[in-house]
C-alpha cells in the first residue's frame, strides 16, 4: 500500500475464533465475484494492487477495520489457470490497522508483500489473488474465502471458493 511517509504503516492481525461472516462467494454472468449475503460493510476498503479486487471492511476504530469479505470485478481479465490448494486453515479475524489518518474510501494500491497476479481452477473453482506459494498461516475470514498472512504479519494472499453462480449482470 502506498504510504509517504515512513513513519506511517499498515499493520495484518488475525485472531482465530469461529465467529467469521457467513455466506457463499458466486460468480456473476459478467464474471465479477460478490459474497451473498452481503453483511452491513462501512465505506472504507482496501484495495491491494487495482480497482478489480477489493476487501470490504467493518470499522473496528477511528484506524483499525475488520475484513469482511473479499470481492472482485474483472477478475478473470490477465487471470492464469492453475491448479490451486488452499493451505490448511483455522477461522478467524482478520483486521487491517493503520498508523496514519485517512478518509472513508480510500484506496491503497502497491502493497508490496502482495504479488499481483491472478489465478483460477476451473475444476475445484478456486479462485486466488497474490502469491499462491507464500505459506504463513492461513486464516478463513468468511465463509470460503481465506486469507494467507506470512511469519512477517504481511498478507500474502487471498482464495475464494467460488460455490454458485448467479445469472443475471450486476456484479
Amino acid at each position: 500500500m502506498r504510504i509517504n511517509c515512513m513513519r506511517e504503516k499498515i499493520e495484518i492481525r488475525f485472531e482465530y475464533c469461529d465467529d467469521i461472516f457467513s455466506g457463499k462467494s458466486i460468480l456473476t454472468r459478467d464474471q465479477s465475484i460478490v459474497f451473498e449475503p452481503s453483511p452491513q460493510i462501512c465505506s472504507f476498503s482496501v484495495h491491494l494492487y487495482d480497482w478489480s479486487f477489493e476487501l470490504t471492511t467493518q470499522c473496528i476504530s477511528e484506524h483499525s477495520y475488520l475484513i469482511c469479505y473479499a470481492l472482485a470485478n474483472l477478475g478473470f481479465y490477465n487471470c492464469e489457470t492453475e491448479s490451486l490448494t488452499i493451505p490448511k486453515a483455522k477461522r478467524g479475524r482478520v483486521s487491517i490497522h493503520l498508523s496514519f489518518p485517512h478518509a472513508d474510501g480510500i484506496y491503497y494500491s502497491d502493497y508490496v508483500p502482495f504479488s499481483c497476479k491472478k489465478y483460477y481452477d476451473p475444476q475445484k473453482k478456486i479462485y486466488a489473488v497474490g502469491d499462491i506459494n507464500s505459506t504463513g498461516s492461513t486464516i478463513e475470514f468468511a465463509n470460503g474465502q481465506f486469507a494467507v498472512i506470512d511469519e512477517l504479519a504481511r498478507l500474502t494472499t487471498v482464495y475464494i471458493c467460488l460455490t454458485g453462480n448467479r445469472n443475471t449482470g450486476d456484479g
